[in-house]
């Protein structure tokens, strides 16, 4: 059973004709993918969606509430503006501790509370419930990053500000989203987009597009310096840019009916397959209809092994995340655990079901890392 490309996961690449291929009406399109926001603004990453908000939002009391579990470049805006950061405890199915939020809640009042859900899955629903109390009794503003939900139907009109990351999510240079149904965003200045992404990814696409169609290993090392250059412009910056206008053009070229049909398809084939393996345990153990995945999350207890295991058989299951060190200090058990043992599997739209398949057909033949 052989893999329909090289090798599962990686960067997301553009073809030749996407590269070269004409749209009409890009705005228009654009328009019609975010008709669902009241107010919103397109910037070059997500980071940079909430730099652009911190920027020109400016609430009475610089104190933000995160979760235990996230990115490091979702703390570094609020370090950059100046705010106290407390923390709050997120339960290993990646809820979050309920009573750990109303306890941070109750403690800062006046705060801003920063909220998300993991890999397509809404677990945020219970939390959600007590949006309006918090705001009610205790002046609290919500931000909802909805990067790992974005294509998911979940609520848009309980928090106050909405950031997202879109390339995550398809082969797109760079794309992120601030977005609210109660404020005007959509005038905030941001600086031209940085072309150079744009140059970067194209050029690294077509030598990855090469590396599939010929298996000439030398061009691996090429593309991914390309892709690590790109990287590093966003890791650099946080200075809210536009996004880049191939990014836009590819947005309104995507068939999103399409992307969230082969993703869910490969996570229930992924869901199935690996329910019941010794060596991993499923973060999730269901997909609702109106779920679309990010990635298929597996706890392994010999997680760098097997991780290599996977390298060593062409299937690249990133870590997300990296533990931060500001976080280090502030974590209970679950979370050390999410850290230490959390790995994605790849099920994303470049897949078919025998992809799925022979990950599945891996993963059994590894038999010396049990969980």
């Amino acid at each position: 059973m052989a893999f329909t490309k090289i090798e599962v996961g990686g960067n997301f690449n553009l073809t030749d004709s996407q590269l070269h291929a004409e749209c009409d009406e890009i705005d228009k399109r654009i328009s019609d993918i975010f008709k669902d926001w009241k107010y919103y603004t397109l910037t070059s990453s997500g980071r940079e969606a909430l730099s652009l908000l911190l920027e020109n939002w400016q609430p009475e009391h610089k104190v933000v509430l995160l979760p235990e579990y996230l990115c490091h470049t979702e703390i570094e805006p609020f370090k950059k503006n100046g705010y106290k950061i407390v923390y709050y405890r997120i339960n290993i199915d990646l809820t979050p501790v309920v009573a750990s939020v109303d306890s941070v809640v109750s403690a800062n009042p006046g705060a801003c509370l920063y909220v998300q859900s993991y890999f397509g899955k809404d677990t945020l629903q219970y939390l959600r419930e007590s949006f309006r109390k918090f705001r009610r009794e205790h002046g609290v503003s919500i931000i909802e990053d909805r990067t790992q939900i974005w294509l998911s139907d979940t609520p848009i009109d309980s928090a106050d500000f909405y950031v997202t990351s879109l390339r995550k999510w398809l082969e797109i240079p760079d794309g992120g989203l601030l977005s609210s149904q109660m404020h005007d965003v959509s005038s905030f200045e941001k600086h031209p987009e940085v072309k150079k992404i744009s140059d970067l990814f194209s050029c690294a696409s077509l030598l990855k597009e090469k590396f599939y169609n010929t298996g000439e290993e030398n061009l691996k090392d090429t593309f991914r310096q390309l892709f690590y250059q790109m990287n590093d412009i966003f890791a650099e910056s946080d200075i809210p840019h536009d996004i880049s206008l191939l990014s836009k053009k590819i947005l309104a070229m995507s068939d999103f009916a399409d992307i969230s049909s082969r993703r869910k398809a490969n996570y229930s084939v992924l869901m199935e397959g690996l329910k019941d393996i010794p060596c991993a345990m499923p973060v999730f153990t269901d997909l609702y209809n109106a779920e679309v995945p990010l990635y298929y999350p597996i706890y392994v207890k010999n997680r760098s092994d097997f991780q290599r295991y996977m390298c060593e058989n062409r299937v690249y299951c990133p870590i997300i995340w990296p533990r931060p060190a500001d976080v280090d200090k502030w974590l209970c058990h679950s979370s050390h655990d999410i850290y230490d043992n959390i790995l994605c599997v790849p099920c994303d739209q470049r897949y078919q079901e025998e992809d799925m398949n022979s990950i599945i057909k891996k993963v059994y033949e590894q038999k010396n890392y049990l969980f």
